[in-house]
């Protein structure tokens, strides 16, 4: 009787390992699929930080550039009011 219950024993942790070791497939199978999808979450993410950069870039050169012409035009319209002023103030004192 002795010898049976050792042999039910034995059979039962071999069992359990088999059970553990086929958890253990599983779970690296499944940290493998998770490593994969990180690998492509970071690539994506560099993708779009690189978009991102661009897009600011974009925006920046536009807004220096609607600045430029801003600043441009309102000088150009200071020198005709000087001109406009000198011109009257020359009709003023004849």
């Amino acid at each position: 009787m002795g010898i049976v219950l050792l042999q039910k024993l034995r059979d039962a942790v071999a069992n359990l390992r088999e059970e553990f070791e086929d958890r253990l497939v599983r779970t690296n199978e499944r940290l493998d699929q998770t490593l994969a999808s990180l690998g492509r979450i970071e690539s994506d993410l560099n993708e779009l930080k690189k978009f991102t950069r661009q897009i600011a870039l974009h925006q920046a050169k536009q807004e220096l550039t609607y600045s430029s012409e801003h600043v441009e035009r309102l000088e150009n319209e200071i020198l005709d009011l000087q001109q406009r002023l000198q011109r009257y103030e020359r009709g003023a004192g004849h």
